[in-house]
Order: C-alpha cells, then structure tokens, then sequence
C-alpha cells in the first residue's frame, strides 16, 4: 500500500467520523422535529465535510436560558422619556457623552 492509499482512507476514515459525531448531536437534540432532522442527516451524509460543519454549526443549543421575563425597570439609567428632543438636550446640554464629560 502506498502513501496515496493511505491518505485517500484517512480521508474517508475522518469524514465519516465527523458525520458520525455530527448525527450524534443531532439525535439527541430537543430543538428539531422528526423531518428537519431527516433533512439534517441527509445534508451531512451527502456533503460529507461541509454538510457537517453547517449542520453542527446551526444545530448547538444555546449554552444559557433567559427567564423569558423582561425588567421591571429600564437599566438604561437615563430619562424613562427618551425622544429625539430630550437625546439631543442630553447629548449637547448635559454633558452625557458630550464634550462637557472631559
């Protein structure tokens, strides 16, 4: 067997690990129905580097969970009254990231 060989089965042997790993991540996640996952299977087995890395790429659940309840109160520390008149006062006449803060 020559380096040629080789290299061709290494090829082979590192794309289908990375299809394997791939549809793994894809089996046990919760965020895709029964046919978006056929598809994903499809799109990694049939583009066997590239198809893989676009599905692991768009197929990782996000690592923290928000409560989904937005603040009582803005954290923004301004004027709850925002508008273009009250920005353009606070930009040039108070000093707020205007030239007044040096």
């Amino acid at each position: 067997m020559n380096i040629e060989h080789i290299l061709v089965y290494l090829i082979i042997a590192l794309a289908a690990l990375a299809n394997i790993g791939v549809t793994l991540v894809i089996i046990r996640s919760e965020l895709f129905e029964r046919r978006q996952k056929a598809y994903q299977y499809c799109v990694i087995w049939l583009l066997p580097f590239v198809g893989a890395a676009i599905v692991y790429a768009f197929s990782r659940e996000p690592e923290t969970k928000g409560s989904g309840i937005y603040p009582a109160e803005s954290m923004l520390g301004d004027d709850p009254i925002v508008g273009i008149g009250n920005a353009a006062n606070d930009y040039f006449e108070q000093g707020h990231h205007g030239l007044n803060d040096v």
